[in-house]
C-alpha cells in the first residue's frame, strides 16, 4: 500500500521499507521486486512490511511487487517507484565546430548503473551520435550538424530525462580567403567565400563586405558560400563578415573595390 521511500539513484543500494498486508510469519519465503529488477537481502518485519535494497536500476514509475510463498502481490497506483531522472552538469570541451565530428565528454549524475539501450543523449533537438556509457556519471558522445551557438543537452534514461540549458556552442563559420578578391566600384561581381563551419543546407548565410551586405548570399557547403557583392568604394582592404543563423564570422582580407578615375 505504501513504500518508503519511494525514489532512489540509479546506482540503487537504499533500503526501502514495503508496507502492506498479509506478508505472512517470520519463516515465510518472501522477495521484493522493482520493476523487472529483483531487490536485494529482502527481510520480514512483519504481517504489515518488509524492508528490502534497491537494486540498481533505471525507470520511472514502476510497480513494486511482493511475494510471500507462492503469492504475489503488487503496489497500488499511488506506491510507486521511481528512479531518479539523469541530471547534466558539465560537457567538456564546451564548444566545437558546427559541422559536428567533436567528441565529447558529458559529466552528471543518474545515468544509470549500466548502458542500455534506452539510454541517449541529444544536442538541441538532434540526437548525439555514438552515445557510449562509461559509469553513472560520465558519457561519451560524437555532436552532430548544428547552427552557431549555444544550445541544450538531454540525457534520456528509459522515459526520464534531465536537460541543462545552453551548456555547448556550437562555433561560428570563420571565413579564411574570399575570390576574386576584386570589384568594380558597381559591384552586381559574383564572389566565393572559403572557409569552415558555414553549417547545412538549411542554413541562412548573410555576408558583408566593408559593412554592406551582398546582394544575395547562398550557401553552397559547410565550407563554402557565393554572394554578389554590392556597389561600394575604397581601395583599402574591406572586413568580410559572415553570419550564419546570426552567429558572425569575421575576416579581415584583401578585397578592395577598384580605384575612382576622375577624366580631366
Amino acid at each position: 500500500t505504501s513504500l518508503i521511500p519511494r525514489e532512489s539513484s540509479t546506482t540503487g543500494n537504499q533500503e526501502i521499507t514495503v508496507f502492506g498486508y498479509g506478508f505472512g510469519v517470520y519463516s515465510s519465503s518472501l522477495g521484493i521486486r522493482i520493476g523487472y529488477t529483483t531487490a536485494e537481502r529482502s527481510t520480514w518485519t512483519s504481517d504489515s512490511s518488509i524492508s528490502s535494497t534497491v537494486p540498481a536500476g533505471h525507470g520511472a514509475p514502476l510497480l513494486v511487487s511482493a511475494t510471500v510463498a507462492t503469492q504475489t502481490g503488487f503496489s497500488e497506483v499511488n506506491a510507486t517507484f521511481s528512479f531518479s531522472s539523469p541530471s547534466v552538469t558539465l560537457v567538456t570541451p564546451g564548444n566545437g565546430p558546427n559541422d559536428g565530428g567533436s567528441s565529447v565528454t558529458i559529466f552528471g549524475s543518474n545515468f544509470g548503473a549500466d548502458n542500455n539501450s534506452a539510454l541517449s543523449v541529444q544536442f538541441a533537438y538532434l540526437p548525439c551520435n555514438g552515445t557510449v556509457w562509461t559509469s553513472d556519471t560520465v558519457l561519451t558522445c560524437v555532436t552532430p550538424s548544428l547552427f552557431p551557438g549555444a544550445v541544450d543537452v538531454t540525457v534520456s534514461a528509459s522515459g526520464s530525462f534531465g536537460s541543462t540549458v545552453d551548456l555547448f556552442s556550437f562555433d561560428p563559420g570563420v571565413a579564411q580567403s574570399i575570390s576574386p578578391s576584386n570589384s568594380p566600384t558597381t559591384a552586381s561581381v559574383s564572389v566565393t567565400l572559403s572557409g569552415v563551419g558555414f553549417g547545412s543546407l538549411s542554413a541562412t548565410p548573410a555576408v558583408s563586405i566593408g559593412g554592406t551586405v551582398c546582394e544575395v548570399s547562398v550557401w553552397v557547403s559547410s565550407t563554402s558560400i557565393v554572394c554578389k557583392a554590392a556597389a561600394g568604394v575604397g581601395s583599402g582592404n574591406a572586413t568580410i563578415a559572415v553570419s550564419i543563423n546570426a552567429d558572425v564570422g569575421i575576416l579581415a582580407t584583401s578585397f578592395t573595390y577598384d580605384s575612382v578615375i576622375v577624366n580631366n
